[in-house]
């Protein structure tokens, strides 16, 4: 009803699991990298557990994409079944024999049928969705399916995605050997705050936003207190803020569309919500500014006592990027001379769509011409790669190259992005036209940066994409990198093998990558970053 008044291609905030709404908070990012380095590595059962609209299964979809074309997948989304019937469903979803009468016909045709794959060099996986709903003797038909197996790895990955309760259930004496046999473990979470406001911010965008809708911060603040960061329930009251917003004839979504939405959908939170406001105009003003005056006594002294107090301990991406600017030398991020930044506006010259985010030289020009052309299109035009990096501030002070960021403007929907000339601990040095240099401090910053980079390389770099069986002078060049970057302990040669794709898994896993063994676009921008073209020599 509301779409084309928002001028959107699709529904941004429908319940159906599109793989392409999939936000990646840092509990999804690490559970998909979880999900790809189980079933890369063969190790069996991996679980994943999350509340009900958590996104679990627009993740489920999500992996499915990821590995067509690399992993046979069987898919299981309805788990009311016998383990015959489960049998039955798994051979029928790897496409074959299904019509055998017993349990070991079945299993027989399945254990054929995956060393055939193994013979090939391939893997397959099953996938079962809402495994809480399964009887303790259909988990334990699954857990004699781990059976399956040479002497060194599993025929089949088996990924165990359900709700809390299906943890608890593993967690009996019954299925105690199943429990144990589980390597990988991964809890969705709830959004945060930020995360929410990305969260409607990238679904917008994926819809086909343009950037003139908007959800205010009061909005959200609402949005967030009823949804307590289920995307479901997010996606809901949002629905609801669009309807609402469009029989008003409004492109701007305020506090208080959140707050009908609110009450259309619960009534009953919506009485608590007013409740609550009413109670706090009950508490004298000054007393409430005592209280806040106490509190933040107690917060930053607590600070400065766990400061003192406590270590600092670094997790393993934040480990490999302090080695890899020892190691590498990376230089020290200066302000440089904006003569030299004049001189590189030709780097990109490609046409931007009014769709586009607007972009800043020097790396590309404050314009918006044609129709149609993404930002990679546009580097394409120009003799550029460009990928999408997730960095937080201590990635960028360990980094110190120049790139571009992804701020979120007004109430986080308008995007913009401004290039990164200098950065320190109290700020950076961003210039947001060409020429205009200034320094913002990190607090102010942070509000509207979410920790999206921009990096760019020539296409030259490593060549196209590598995976394993691929030869030649870009493999070479990454085995170079990797190794400076203490990935890779080997010889040098030109032979994409497996402990080529092993240090290349292990190099994903510590940077937040997608865990594939696969060097693309993302891989290879991280390496660029961290090692540069010009330092891939040993």
């Amino acid at each position: 009803m509301y779409q084309d008044f928002f001028h959107l291609k699709e529904l941004p905030f429908s319940l159906t699991p599109d793989p392409k709404f999939l936000f990646m908070s840092r509990s999804h990012r690490e559970a998909f990298d979880h999900l790809l380095f189980g079933i890369h590595e063969r190790r069996g059962f991996i679980e994943v557990v999350g509340g009900i609209g958590t996104g679990k299964t627009t993740l489920c979809r999500a992996l499915l994409q990821e590995l067509e074309g690399q992993v046979a997948t069987a898919v299981i989304f309805n788990t009311f079944m016998t383990e015959l019937e489960l049998l039955r469903s798994i051979n029928e979803e790897f496409g074959i024999d299904a019509s055998g009468s017993t349990r070991k016909a079945l299993i027989d045709e399945l254990n054929r049928f995956l060393i055939e794959q193994l013979a090939k060099g391939g893997n397959a996986c099953l996938i079962l969705d809402e495994c809480q709903n399964l009887e303790v003797s259909v988990l334990e038909q699954i857990r004699m399916l781990s059976n399956l197996e040479t002497e060194s790895e599993k025929l089949l990955q088996i990924v165990m995605m359900g709700q809390p309760e299906f943890h608890e259930m593993l967690l009996s004496t019954p299925l105690r050997q199943l429990n144990e046999r589980i390597q990988i473990r991964s809890f969705l979470q709830p959004l945060d705050r930020e995360d929410t406001q990305a969260y409607i911010a990238h679904r917008l965008a994926v819809a086909g936003s343009k950037g003139d809708l908007h959800f205010s911060e009061g909005a959200v603040r609402i949005i967030y207190e009823y949804s307590q960061g289920n995307p479901r329930r997010i996606n809901t009251i949002c629905d609801r803020c669009l309807l609402i917003a469009y029989t008003q004839e409004t492109h701007r979504i305020t506090r208080e569309h959140a707050r009908r939405a609110v009450k259309e959908l619960d009534g009953a939170l919506g009485v608590r919500l007013r409740s609550r406001a009413e109670n706090r105009s009950h508490i004298p003003r000054m007393t409430r500014w005592l209280l806040w005056i106490l509190l933040g006594i107690v917060v930053i002294s607590g600070g400065w006592w766990l400061g003192r107090s406590l270590p600092l301990f670094l997790s393993p991406m934040e480990k490999r990027m302090e080695g890899a600017s020892r190691v590498t030398g990376a230089p020290q991020m200066e302000v440089p001379d904006l003569s030299s930044a004049k001189g590189s506006m030709k780097a990109i010259k490609g046409p931007l769509s009014s769709s586009s985010p607007k972009l800043f030289a020097p790396l590309l020009l404050w314009e918006e011409v044609g129709q149609g052309s993404s930002v990679e299109e546009a580097a394409a035009e120009a003799g550029m790669a460009w990928t999408r990096l997730n960095f937080s501030w201590e990635d960028l002070l360990r980094v110190r190259r120049s790139c571009l960021l992804e701020l979120r403007k007004g109430d986080g929907q308008a995007l913009q992005y401004v290039l990164l000339r200098g950065i320190s601990e109290d700020g950076a040095w961003i210039e947001e036209q060409v020429g205009q240099v200034e320094f913002r401090e990190r607090r102010a910053l942070e509000g509207e940066w979410y920790g999206g980079v921009w990096v760019a390389w020539p296409p030259t770099y490593m060549g196209g994409m590598l995976r394993l069986g691929d030869s030649g002078d870009p493999v070479v060049q990454l085995k170079k990198s990797l190794r400076k970057l203490g990935y890779w302990q080997g010889e040098i040669h030109g032979i994409f093998d497996g402990p080529t794709q092993k240090a290349v898994m292990a190099f994903q896993r510590d940077h937040h990558l997608p865990v594939d063994g696969v060097v693309g676009k993302r891989t290879k921008g991280m390496l660029f970053v961290l090692v540069g073209e010009d330092r891939g020599s040993p």
